[in-house]
């Protein structure tokens, strides 16, 4: 009888063991039938949902499985879910669009970069709005809108050889739903904020802004230069900031003055008279040009659920912009810009975003 009892012994632990080796074996097997990879770029969060009911959520040797899983998250022109799909620690980044360009020579404001961590729970839904790229207009009386998400209108005028740009809209990750500008009274809900860059112009052939840059603590004047010496001042709309938006100028030709108008939260300034190019969307938006480049918007990183932390500081990058050393306005200059989203690179064409899964919980 004792020598059966310990046969049974010895079979039940060999048998638990062998369980437990097939279990990890048969896990490992499933993740590679569902396409387990951290790498794969064709996961989306359904397929990780899918994927962790398949593998049980309480398994954390196939949830760790999942870090260093990114999601591309490129321009659509509308409002993008996130549904977390596993509590844990996520990287943010985010590009602002660039402003509309006047011509090849005369290029719209480029978009900024904003990047930090946040800790997520399963629970959680992410509402992400990549910004639009501003479009221009020629030798038109018409009003043409601003880029998704917070880009200043643009207006050319019938009767001179005048190109504008409207702004860049911003790009911004909030756990409520919503452009930026509806978020006024909710901005305890916003994440992260990428700034939008400000539409350019070309007023005849020797006389030009190109649009300020976006992002950062605050965005930028647009670059203006005027060969003939026009009576328009030399000068431009200011950017937005943490606390407001840029302010517009007046400029005086002739008989006539304009006033461009201001930029205000999550919104460039839009045109009110001719020949005005829209300011970049932004945490706040910049000011329209007013017969200069449109101004950029500002970016946002202050947010108490934002974090440094896993060798990623926190952080925002613009082109040629007001650098800052504060924990939350950190800003940091560059030269580099992409059409395609690279960290601490400016950006031009649409904006974008990514989100990443650096360790799962």
């Amino acid at each position: 009888m004792k020598k059966l009892f310990k046969s049974r012994i010895f079979f039940f632990v060999l048998g638990a063991v062998m369980f437990s080796t097939v279990s990890v074996f048969a896990y490992s097997l499933l993740a590679q039938d569902v396409g387990f990879t951290p790498k794969d770029e064709d996961w989306n969060v359904d397929n990780v949902k899918s994927g962790l009911d398949d593998l049980h959520e309480t398994c954390d040797y196939c949830k760790s499985r999942f870090e260093g899983l990114v999601w591309k998250i490129p321009y659509e022109g509308k409002e993008q879910e996130f549904p977390v799909p596993i509590s844990g620690i996520y990287k943010l980044e985010a590009w602002g669009a660039q402003g509309g360009d006047a011509t090849n020579s005369y290029a719209g404001g480029y978009g900024g970069y904003s990047t930090g961590i946040v800790r997520l729970s399963n629970n959680d839904t992410l509402y992400i709005n990549v910004g639009g790229q501003g479009t221009s207009i020629y030798h038109s009386d018409t009003v043409i809108a601003g880029g998704y998400n917070g880009g200043g209108s643009a207006r050319s005028i019938n009767d001179a050889d005048v190109y504008v740009g409207a702004g860049g809209g911003a790009t911004h990750i909030a756990t409520s739903s919503g452009l930026l500008s509806s978020l006024e009274n909710d901005k305890n809900s916003i994440l992260i904020v990428a700034g939008g860059g400000g539409g350019a112009v070309k007023f005849s052939s020797d006389y030009y802004g190109v649009g300020g840059a976006g992002g950062g603590k605050q965005g930028e004047k647009a670059t203006v230069k005027n060969v003939s010496n026009y009576t328009y001042p030399i000068g431009s709309a200011t950017g937005g900031t943490q606390e407001a938006g840029g302010n517009y100028m007046t400029t005086c030709g002739g008989s006539q003055c304009y006033n461009s108008q201001s930029g205000s939260f999550g919104k460039g300034g839009g045109a009110i008279n001719v020949r005005m190019p829209g300011g970049g969307g932004g945490y706040f938006g910049g000011a329209s040009g007013g017969r200069h480049g449109g101004a950029g918007g500002s970016g946002y990183i202050a947010s108490e659920n934002l974090e440094s932390a896993l060798s990623v500081t926190k952080h925002m990058a613009c082109y040629n912009c007001t650098t800052s050393d504060e924990e939350g306005t950190k800003t940091i200059s560059t030269t580099n810009v992409s059409d395609d989203p690279i960290s601490d690179y400016a950006k031009s064409g649409h904006g974008y975003a990514k989100i990443t899964l650096l360790i799962a919980n």
